[in-house]
């Protein structure tokens, strides 16, 4: 099965190095998206909505908080200690 495989991937091989035209539409194309791509697609997060659900209401969790937001990476949309309520907002798509 293997060797019937490996012959008629030798065959179009063949048959696509015959053709330079067909070369050329299989090897630029993706070529040029590689590099249009790589220079256009940020995969950087900015100012992302967030729903802070706060419980213990401590130094600490206020200070994780601020540490989060001050980075840029995130917006503060509501701060809350009600898990139903942030629920709520991201049901609704007014928090990342």
């Amino acid at each position: 099965m293997f060797e019937r495989i490996r012959h008629m991937l030798v065959k179009e091989f063949h048959q696509l190095f015959r053709d330079p035209q067909m070369l050329r539409f299989l090897i630029l194309p993706p070529l040029l998206q590689v590099l249009l791509f790589g220079y256009a697609v940020t995969t950087n997060v900015r100012n992302a909505p967030a729903v802070v659900v706060d419980l213990d209401r401590t130094f600490s969790s206020r200070e994780l908080a601020a540490r989060f937001f001050s980075s840029g990476h995130f917006r503060l949309v509501r701060e809350t200690t009600d898990i139903r309520e942030a629920e709520d907002l991201m049901n609704r798509g007014n928090a990342g």
